[in-house]
C-alpha cells in the first residue's frame, strides 16, 4: 500500500505541474473534511503560481462560515480551466453541478472513501484512511509546499470534521502527528474548536429538541428519527451533522439512523460505533460511506423496510464472545 500511494503521489504531483489553471469540486452538501481539504489544496496551489477556484454550490456550514467565508466561489464562473480536481467524492453522482459544463477537463480524483469509483484520469484514492484531509496533507508534502497557519487551519479543519475530534477509529497514529504538526504550523487549535463544537446556534438546539422528541428505539441498540420540512421550518435550521451524531451518542446505541428532507428529496443518514457497520445498509438503498459513517437517497415507501434491515443491526440478544 505505501508504495502504492507513493506511485500515486507522483502522478498527483505530475498531474498539477502539467497545468496553470484548476477548478476544485468538493463533493455536494460538502462538510468540513472536503471543504478544509479544497481550501488547503487552494492555497497550496496559489503558493507555486497555479489559478485554482474552489466552487461550492451549496450554503456553507454554520461552523465553517468563519474559515470560508469568501474562499469558495457560488456564482457562475465565466472563466476557463485547464484541468478539474474533484476533492472528497466518491463517484460522479456526488460531484457539484458545474461540473456538466467542465466535463470535458482531465480529473485529478483525491478521496479516502473506500466506495470511490476512480473516475480520473488521475486517482489519488486511499480508501479507509481517516480524512481525505490526511491525503490532501501528503499531496502538499509531494509538491514541496510549506505549511502555514492558513494551510494548517484548513487541513486541520478536514482532519477533526471527519475524525469527530479524532474519536473515530480510522484514526492511526500518524493522524495523530499530523494533527500535531498542523498546531504546530500555526493552526488555531481554541477558534477551530470553539467555532466547529463548542457555540451551537439556538436555532440548532430547537432542532436537536425536535429531533430527540422524535426518536424511537427500534431496539436497545438502535435509534431512529424521522425530521420532515416542517421539522427544519420550526427551528429555523436545515443542517443535520449534528443531528445525527446526537443519535449516535446516547447511550448504549450502536447504530443510529436519520430520515429527512432537504433539496426537494428524502435523504438517509447512518452513524455507528463499537463493531456496527452500516456502509452496507446504505448500499442497498444507492448509497455508500464508510463503515460507520453512511448515508443515501431515501424512498419514504421503505421506511418499514429501514427499520427491519435496522433491526438485523442489532446486537441484542447476540452472542458476541469468541
Amino acid at each position: 500500500m505505501v508504495s502504492h500511494i507513493a506511485m500515486n503521489l507522483k502522478k498527483t504531483k505530475d498531474f498539477i505541474l502539467s497545468y496553470k489553471s484548476f477548478l476544485i469540486l468538493p463533493h455536494v452538501r460538502a462538510d468540513g473534511d472536503a471543504l478544509g481539504s479544497s481550501l488547503a489544496l487552494k492555497l497550496a496551489l496559489e503558493k507555486i503560481n497555479k489559478k485554482a477556484v474552489v466552487w461550492c454550490e451549496d450554503a456553507l456550514p454554520h461552523g465553517l462560515k468563519p474559515f470560508m467565508d469568501g474562499k469558495t466561489n457560488k456564482a457562475p464562473l465565466l472563466e476557463s480551466f485547464e484541468a478539474l480536481i474533484a476533492v472528497d467524492t466518491a463517484n460522479l453522482s456526488r460531484i457539484q453541478s458545474i461540473y456538466k459544463d467542465y466535463d470535458q477537463l482531465p480529473i485529478l480524483n483525491i478521496d479516502h472513501h473506500p466506495t470511490n469509483t476512480d473516475y480520473g484520469q488521475v486517482n489519488l484514492v486511499y480508501g479507509g484512511l481517516s480524512s481525505t484531509g490526511e491525503l490532501m496533507a501528503m499531496v502538499i508534502d509531494e509538491l514541496g509546499v510549506e505549511l502555514d497557519k492558513n494551510i494548517s487551519e484548513a487541513l486541520y479543519i478536514a482532519l477533526i470534521s471527519d475524525t469527530n475530534r479524532f474519536q473515530y477509529d480510522s484514526i492511526t497514529s500518524d493522524s495523530l502527528r499530523l494533527g500535531a504538526r498542523l498546531l504546530d504550523a500555526g493552526a488555531d487549535f481554541d477558534r477551530i474548536h470553539r467555532h466547529l463544537y463548542g457555540e451551537k446556534p439556538l436555532e440548532l438546539l430547537k432542532l436537536l429538541s425536535l429531533a430527540t422528541d422524535k426518536s424511537v428505539f427500534l431496539s436497545e441498540d438502535v435509534v431512529f428519527c424521522q425530521l420532515t420540512q416542517e421539522d427544519f421550518d420550526r427551528a429555523g435550521f436545515y443542517e443535520t451533522d449534528d443531528v445525527i451524531a446526537l443519535l449516535r451518542d446516547i447511550e448504549r446505541v450502536g447504530v443510529a439512523a436519520l430520515v429527512y428532507h432537504q433539496d426537494g428529496q428524502e435523504k438517509l443518514s447512518l452513524r455507528s460505533k463499537g463493531d456496527y457497520l452500516v456502509d452496507g445498509l446504505a448500499k442497498s438503498f444507492g448509497g455508500g460511506g464508510h463503515k460507520k459513517a453512511a448515508g443515501s437517497p431515501f424512498n419514504l415507501e421503505d421506511i418499514e423496510l429501514l427499520k427491519e434491515r435496522l433491526k438485523e443491526l442489532s446486537h441484542v440478544g447476540q452472542d458476541k464472545s469468541l
